[in-house]
């Protein structure tokens, strides 16, 4: 019912104002000796008990209560068809049959040396097994994946307690802004000296 009224829908982002998401993201950030990432989390999906489930850019989990968000930036769910596990427990001569796949929705990214595996939602309920199913998804899908695997699109962890970045985005926008500021007041600084020395 909540995320039917926000219109959440799995990798939407949300602000959060959550003191003890917060500390605890704080904690996670100093153990596993990674920058912090704020303010922004993937909303991953819903509770039973109400709570919304959210994942950092890095994979750290969270539950938080409708209250703790302060913004919504509405982002395009990454559709997918992957194997339910009750259809890989099943002993099948055709691995690829269409009908072994389900509709579902990407939720986050996991990287090893072996390249990324991908954690659904799927869009049946009854299929919903494990929220830590890293399913087989039909052929073509990784593939397809790849280019949108990055962490200002979902969340993405890894096997490794190496501190890696997908990308680097947020530096990104950091360096273009500092930039564009250290050039307006370079500009707007020497402007009345240069015009001075004319008059003079």
């Amino acid at each position: 019912m909540l995320n039917t009224i926000l219109h959440l829908t799995p990798l939407t982002l949300l602000e959060v104002a959550s003191k003890s998401v917060i500390r605890e993201a704080t904690q996670w950030s100093r153990m596993h000796k990674v920058a912090l990432e704020q303010p922004y989390w993937f909303f991953q999906g819903m509770r039973s008990d109400g709570l919304l489930k959210i994942a950092s850019p890095g994979g750290q989990a969270e539950c938080i209560t409708a209250i703790d968000v302060m913004n919504i930036i509405p982002m395009d769910p990454i559709r997918v068809l992957a194997m339910p596990p009750s259809q890989f427990r099943k002993r099948s001569p055709d691995r690829n049959a269409p009908d072994r796949y389900a509709p579902a929705s990407v939720i986050g990214a996991l990287r090893s040396r072996y390249g990324f595996d991908y954690q659904v939602l799927f869009d049946d309920e009854a299929l919903r097994e494990s929220s830590s199913w890293l399913a087989p998804l039909a052929p073509g899908e990784r593939e397809r994946l790849l280019p949108l695997t990055r962490r200002t699109r979902m969340p993405v962890s890894s096997t490794s307690s190496s501190n890696w970045s997908a990308d680097g985005e947020i530096k990104k926008i950091e360096r273009t802004n500092k930039k564009a500021c250290s050039v307006f007041f370079s500009k707007a600084l020497t402007a009345p000296a240069a015009g001075q020395a004319a008059r003079g």
